[in-house]
């Protein structure tokens, strides 16, 4: 039987000498590293405190974070759709006007439009753009301000699903941990699908396809790169930049998206000088189904929400088919319109509905511009203010259409009856 030798290989403890008592031999220079010594003590003690309070603060925020399996079960408000009896749709209803489109039937080059816009190295990011984050502070200290943003597409996609709107340090820390969660958990083709069915696009369009027929009046499929560019310099702000209200800043915005997606090599330069020069052709359509036999619409309305509920109406996609002949209803209602008109005629001259003065008549047209979303149209009843009368004629303005920069100002002339 070998004997069996144990040897001692305790390791050296690395601190043991700072510990150690001094020895009769050392140097002077003792006591200044003595000194050092001490000083290093604090600063990994300052270390070491810091790095406990980094970790706790982790716990923290992710013991507190919501859960991300809600993305998997992505079931957003859709729109319920009232038929007529041909088939045709005569109204729809939602909390929120939206179309689901799969990822697969979102033109590539749409998406890259919002990847140039939002997210340039969204395909290679793990959740946090660091790169963006060193290039927004680099150029938010040269203005002086907070000009540039650094969220990601996915950061907003945790922002929009998971937490709340609030504008709170606190909130960029569970965005950030949230975002790398999602990555791990979701491909980026599943994190598109969520980000441009949910973005709100202006006009009440929720999602892309939306936003498309909102716009364009057509689908996805159908948009050239101009009008793709277009909707993807949207998120941004919306409401400012909504081709209906503001071409000249929605085409700035294209021209900027355009020009991200030829640095990125997303188009050539022949395509960018081609969609940069294409002059849109913004849909002026307003909601086609206002007058869609409207009494017959909302006794049905009443009758699914009070038989489904107001959630199911506004948020389930109903499909709802009716009985209701669109060409006949327009006839009865023309000829109801037309007997009140005679009706009200024969009740002769009853004066005018009130007296204004010249700040009043202005305020009335100028409320009346804002509310009209759409041009008059022949035929059609609306309230004016008489102007002036002379001895043939009354002269009578109804306010102004506004559409984008275009604004059509509507001054009526009326030939005097001799015989009212």
């Amino acid at each position: 039987m070998n004997p069996q030798f144990t040897e001692n290989r305790t390791p050296k403890d690395p601190f043991g000498d700072m510990y150690s008592p001094a020895q009769s031999g050392k140097k002077k220079g003792s006591f200044f590293a003595g000194i050092a010594r001490f000083v290093l003590l604090i600063f990994i003690g300052m270390a070491a405190g810091g790095a406990g309070i980094a970790t706790q603060g982790y716990f923290f925020f992710t013991n507190t974070l919501p859960s991300i399996e809600k993305l998997k079960k992505y079931t957003p408000p859709l729109i319920t759709h009232f038929y007529g009896a041909k088939g045709e749709v005569i109204h729809e209803f939602a909390y929120q006007r939206r179309f689901l489109m799969p990822i697969d039937q979102i033109p590539r080059v749409l998406q890259e439009s919002f990847v140039a816009a939002e997210d340039k190295n969204f395909w290679q990011h793990h959740g946090v753009d660091k790169e963006a984050i060193l290039r927004a502070i680099k150029k938010n200290l040269a203005a002086g301000g907070l000009n540039e943003g650094a969220s990601t597409i996915t950061q907003q996609v945790a922002k929009t699903f998971l937490l709340t709107p609030e504008r709170k340090f606190t909130r960029k820390i569970k965005e950030a941990i949230l975002s790398t969660r999602i990555e791990r958990s979701l491909t980026k083709d599943q994190i598109l699908y969520l980000y441009l069915n949910q973005i709100y696009l202006g006009s009440s369009a929720y999602g892309v396809e939306a936003a498309a027929q909102t716009y364009f009046d057509k689908s996805v499929k159908d948009l050239t790169i101009s009008e793709c560019a277009l909707l993807a310099g949207l998120p941004k702000a919306p409401s400012k930049t909504s081709p209906k209200l503001n071409i000249k800043k929605s085409l700035e915005r294209r021209g900027y998206v355009l020009k991200r997606m030829l640095e990125d090599g997303y188009i050539t330069e022949a395509q960018y000088e081609a969609a940069n020069q294409e002059e849109p052709k913004i849909s002026s359509k307003v909601n086609p189904y206002l007058k869609a036999a409207p009494d017959f619409v909302e006794h049905v309305r009443r009758y699914v929400e009070k038989k489904y509920g107001t959630d199911a109406l506004y948020k389930d996609g109903l499909q709802v088919y009716t009985t209701v002949d669109l060409d006949l209803t327009k006839v009865a209602q023309e000829s109801v319109e037309s007997g009140l008109r005679e009706l009200d005629k024969r009740q002769g001259y009853r004066g005018p509905i009130r007296t204004m003065n010249v700040k009043s008549m202005m305020d009335f047209l100028e409320e009346k511009t804002r509310s009209m979303d759409a041009p008059l149209r022949f035929g059609q009843v609306t309230e004016g203010v008489v102007t002036h009368i002379d001895s043939e004629n009354v002269y009578v303005r109804m306010g102004s259409h506004v559409q984008g920069e275009t604004k059509r100002e509507y001054v009526g002339q009326i030939k005097i009856d001799p015989n009212p």
